[in-house]
């Protein structure tokens, strides 16, 4: 067999696992919840760039939409292979060029079979695209979507907790389970959010060496509340930077963790994915 029909074969099979991967508790994969697949830096190669995850250990990868245009291209990702799940959102960055509209038609695609979250939505108040206060009403908007949808929200947040923090407390009797995506906070930001039920997810951060405060963070907080991710093709592991990331490195990632918290990446993979599946319900259905 050549090594291209070796690919399409891992790649089939994983196909097939995942689909039914809820069912075969006795099957360990890693579960990638935050990629981009509709980045431009993902093109023709995109089946390779699956294939490559599963060889990995990646059972299954959430592609995240940043906004209307991407939400749908996510759907349809997730249509066509069974390995992908759609999120449906818009970043906060695209806050001033989202439109009434492009709310409700958002709102509309999370019916779709495949969506098992809303987001990415939240607050940035590192880069200066939108103003506050217009995110802060796209994000509780989005919010109110989720809790209607009963869907889990991801959440962004960079440089805006002291805003972030207030707003979900504010929110808290309407707001839906979720989890705060490649979190960058300090440790009393993670207690607080774990406090408020929300799930942290680590990625390729994780592994640079100046993170010594956010690998301490991810030794502390209940493992129970951890979700692994990529954010590719951003934020590659180290060894891999100044590449494009992939869905394959969640593996590095979970190599990292279980080396904090003195587990195999077996325990890892287990219990992360368990995690992502219990708060990514649809994901089983």
């Amino acid at each position: 067999m050549t090594n291209t029909k070796a690919q399409m074969s891992n790649a089939i099979t994983y196909k097939v696992l995942s689909f039914e991967f809820c069912h075969l508790n006795f099957l360990i994969m890693l579960i990638d919840t935050h990629a981009h697949l509709t980045d431009k830096k993902f093109g023709p190669d995109l089946e390779e760039v699956i294939a490559r995850a599963a060889e990995q250990g990646v059972g299954a990868i959430i592609d995240v939409g940043d906004s209307l245009v991407s939400s749908m291209q996510c759907i349809e990702h997730a249509t066509r292979n069974a390995m992908l799940f759609a999120s449906v959102g818009i970043h906060p960055n695209n806050a001033e060029q989202a439109s009434a509209d492009d709310l409700r038609r958002i709102t509309d695609l999370a019916d779709a079979p495949r969506v098992v979250a809303i987001g990415e939505t939240g607050l940035d108040f590192y880069r200066h695209h939108a103003r506050h206060d217009v995110q802060e009403e796209l994000f509780k908007n989005l919010l109110r979507v989720a809790a209607r949808k009963r869907l889990p929200v991801i959440m962004h947040c960079r440089d805006a907790y002291k805003g972030l923090l207030p707003l979900l407390g504010e929110m808290r009797g309407d707001c839906p389970n979720g989890v705060l995506h490649c979190f960058s906070g300090e440790i009393s930001d993670a207690e607080a959010i774990i406090g408020m039920g929300f799930s942290i997810s680590l990625g390729g951060p994780l592994t640079y060496p100046g993170n010594v405060g956010l690998r301490e963070i991810a030794r502390r907080v209940p493992i129970e509340r951890i979700l692994l991710e990529t954010d590719c093709p951003y934020l590659p592991p180290q060894g891999k930077r100044g590449k494009r990331n992939e869905p394959a490195n969640v593996a590095l990632v979970a190599e990292a963790l279980a080396g904090l918290r003195g587990m195999t990446v077996a325990e890892i993979a287990e219990v992360t994915s368990g995690n992502a599946k219990r708060l990514f319900g649809k994901m089983c259905d």
